[in-house]
């Protein structure tokens, strides 16, 4: 395979994952919100599912943390953080404790989906104007 048929598909590719995203992220900001408990909030280190030349299967970070949320008399338990989000939170949030209350967003038609923050806009944009170019690009080589 050439590179100008390497960089079509790539930047196609990326441009749809981005594209996709940047959707998600539009649409959920118009669900409404209802405010829940959080559960759990603490950093755990797991074994990493990769092993990769810059990780060498060290244990990485990632956040544990659920909420629950009461919709028309049904209890949910949500564990997303952002919207949408690119890549995965390892960070916890600061200042939240278990038991305290929460501003927690649901898709109506679905309540068992939700998130705590709405996603940035710039990660899927970037990764938007990343792939269209390499997309563009292809054409020229």
């Amino acid at each position: 395979m050439t590179l100008s048929w390497f960089m079509f598909f790539v930047g196609a590719a990326i441009s749809l994952f981005a594209l996709a995203n940047l959707v998600r992220t539009l649409a959920s900001r118009k669900w409404p919100y209802i405010v829940g408990r959080v559960q759990q909030n603490q950093q755990q280190r797991i074994a990493s599912r990769f092993i990769t030349p810059w990780s060498l299967g060290e244990k990485e970070t990632v956040l544990r943390l659920s909420y629950t949320y009461v919709i028309e008399g049904c209890q949910y338990v949500g564990n997303r953080l952002y919207s949408a989000p690119i890549l995965r939170e390892s960070e916890l949030v600061d200042g939240v404790q278990v038991g305290d209350k929460v501003k927690v967003f649901y898709k109506p038609e679905k309540p068992e989906v939700s998130f705590l923050a709405h996603s940035f806009l710039w990660p899927s944009l970037l990764l938007l104007f990343i792939g269209l170019l390499m997309f563009t690009l292809s054409f020229s080589m």
